[in-house]
């Protein structure tokens, strides 16, 4: 749930996702897929299927997912669910705060307010989501600090003494 995953480069095949077979199935839901390019030819692919049969889906949507280009259309059709989208808005991977680096999203773009429910209550920031929530990792306008953040312990050690010889 609300992942970004953009960016990827490969030489062949699909930078994106690629899901083996139909056990277990993959279930996407207010996920972000963006500028994941096969160099061999300098196209997209965000989503690849390998093996199953053909009534039996590699990967199932709960909603709120958004690809920028057509590689999702045949089980992105939930709520929410956009494709071959070019409204992302979307930054390269940078320090926006938090404890890993993001790809944040601009003004304008596709994925705000676009998840569906049961988004988590923060982003990747540890930063509170809004409500509706964003697709992806980042949420947009997000700020006030971050949320649940663990208690700083300051602890000053004076005169220690320790004997590591026998007794």
């Amino acid at each position: 749930t609300n992942n970004t995953v953009a960016d990827n480069t490969t030489d062949r095949g699909c930078a994106g996702l690629v899901v083996k077979n139909h056990r277990p199935r993959l279930i996407l839901k207010n996920n972000l897929f963006a500028q994941n390019v096969v160099e061999d030819d300098e196209s997209t692919c965000n989503y690849r299927r390998r093996g199953g049969g053909p009534n039996q889906p590699a990967a199932v949507s709960m909603g709120g997912n958004i690809f920028d280009d057509a590689s999702g259309n045949a089980f992105l059709t939930a709520t929410n669910d956009l494709t071959e989208n070019s409204s992302l808005v979307l930054g390269t991977l940078a320090d926006n705060g938090g404890p890993t680096a993001t790809h944040a999203i601009g003004e304008g773009s596709a994925a705000i307010g676009n998840a569906v429910e049961g988004a988590p209550e923060n982003d990747q920031r540890c930063l509170a989501r809004s409500d509706p929530a964003d697709s992806g990792a980042y949420e947009f306008g997000a700020g006030g600090g971050p949320v649940n953040t663990p208690p700083v312990v300051v602890v000053e050690i004076e005169d220690i003494s320790v004997n590591l010889g026998a007794a």
